[in-house]
């Protein structure tokens, strides 16, 4: 410390600025004694100090002034009436939720091995048996009631078609004999340009 005091008795200038960042700890008073005797020489040899040491006292009042005064013991009943609502109402939502919860999860599990499990394809069939189809294609010039006429005289549907060939695809009842069909398709001459077995 002799080292930082000049030859006129007052503090060097970095250990002043040392000694002047300890001004807000002098203020709230959490300074050892040592250090306290080192800001009470640096403000009698600074004495501009010490008005940064009143403005660091009206700033240390003011902060204090500002704080809110803790809710006292009806604070701390009200904290725990709240407390004790919100557990009481977590503990009803689980006694309904959990039952809803797991019937859920039931519920998935069963549909999932539903889903899964398998069939035997022997089981289902087709509501009108098995259909027969035809491909066809119609002449350019043939116009759709023509076309309509036919289908409609035969029974037939169309399920595809047309394809890049202009190549249709027809569905008839499973009981239709499709050799009878085909005949009277390919005389059919002015709508129907080609017909075989799909």
């Amino acid at each position: 410390m002799s080292e930082d005091i000049e030859n006129n008795g007052r503090q060097s200038s970095s250990a002043a600025d040392d000694t002047a960042e300890l001004l807000p700890w002098y203020v709230n008073g959490t300074l050892s004694e040592d250090e306290k005797t080192r800001v009470d020489a640096y403000l009698d040899d600074y004495p501009e100090a010490r008005k940064e040491l009143e403005l660091l006292r009206q700033v240390a009042a003011h902060s204090i002034e500002d704080q809110p005064e803790p809710p006292g013991e009806l604070g701390l009943t009200r904290l725990r009436r709240d407390i004790r609502r919100q557990d009481h109402g977590k503990g009803s939502m689980s006694r309904w939720w959990r039952p809803v919860a797991i019937a859920a999860s039931l519920v998935l599990a069963v549909q999932s091995v539903l889903l899964i499990w398998p069939r035997d394809a022997g089981e289902y069939r087709l509501a009108g048996g098995t259909a027969a189809e035809v491909q066809i294609t119609f002449v350019p010039q043939a116009s759709e009631q023509s076309i309509r006429a036919l289908l409609q005289e035969l029974g037939a549907e169309i399920v595809g078609g047309p394809g890049r060939l202009g190549v249709y695809h027809l569905s008839f009842d499973s009981s239709t004999d499709i050799e009878q069909v085909l005949a009277r398709l390919r005389a059919r001459n002015r709508v129907v340009s080609h017909a075989s077995r799909s």
